[in-house]
């Protein structure tokens, strides 16, 4: 179906304020912006200015960078006032990384990707594919995102398989063949430990589905720890208990959540 003139601008902004937000406290030029993004210079300046006239862009004290506005805090806020996912299960998050002393991450699906939502670290602080809150994986690359990719139907699976598998072989190194007989076997146990990839070969760790009140998959909880640490005596106690912390999240999980997705949609590159 052929995109209208209004998706491409929404496409544009969206893509302008994860370039401008990933620049951090320091902000972004505009040629920056429009060598990220392969915008000519008159429309990545018309949409800046736009978002910027709406607080959602701000002007650095030297007037020639740009940084998150503060508009933010008060959208975030307003949208915190609900009972979240996140809110729901930080919970379930400090009781594991406190009972196993490793880091532990909440996800949720969106389109083709896994978006961490929060984590909780333990007394061994590891790396992730996500390296924070708001940061994206591949379905198909760690835990969380296999058991996510494991439990949805097998048109959609599919097609994010195919979607996703120049970027899966290629930088991650991900065995596609491996990949399709962890999903099976995600779904007939009911968790995940993962398959390995080239990033963080080191690390391992236990992937478990969250379901919301229609059986449908809506994210995943994880965990990241060395592979040293992995014994299978700790590895049966930590599947035990995140089956049971994912049962508690579910029951509690707010069907107006808004940060439950629906349909799968693809995250479309932006043209000048």
């Amino acid at each position: 179906m052929e995109r209208t003139s209004s998706t491409q601008v929404v496409d544009r902004v969206v893509a302008i304020l994860e370039v401008i937000a990933s620049a951090g406290a320091e902000g972004c030029l505009l040629k920056e912006i429009i060598a990220a993004l392969g915008l000519k210079r008159a429309t990545a300046y018309r949409l800046v200015d736009s978002l910027r006239s709406h607080g959602l862009v701000r002007v650095s004290p030297d007037g020639h960078r740009f940084l998150i506005g503060y508009r933010f805090l008060s959208l975030g806020g307003q949208a915190s006032a609900t009972s979240t996912l996140s809110d729901i299960a930080r919970p379930s998050l400090l009781r594991l990384a406190s009972e196993f002393g490793d880091t532990f991450f909440l996800f949720a699906h969106d389109g083709y990707e896994n978006v961490c939502l929060d984590y909780r670290e333990g007394n061994y602080p590891t790396t992730s594919y996500a390296r924070g809150v708001g940061g994206r994986v591949p379905l198909g690359v760690g835990q969380a995102a296999i058991a996510v990719l494991s439990n949805l139907p097998e048109g959609e699976r599919d097609e994010i398989i195919a979607h996703n598998h120049e970027i899966l072989a290629g930088p991650y190194g991900i065995d596609m063949e491996k990949l399709q007989r962890e999903v099976v076997d995600c779904r007939e146990r009911g968790y995940t430990l993962g398959i390995c990839s080239n990033r963080i070969p080191d690390h391992t760790g236990i992937g478990i589905a969250i379901f919301d009140n229609r059986k449908r998959v809506v994210g995943a909880i994880s965990c990241s720890i060395l592979v040293g640490r992995f014994v299978a005596e700790k590895r049966n106690r930590m599947i035990v208990a995140m089956r049971a912390e994912a049962q508690v999240i579910e029951k509690q999980i707010n069907p107006l959540d808004p940060m439950l997705t629906g349909p799968v949609r693809p995250r479309l590159a932006v043209r000048g």
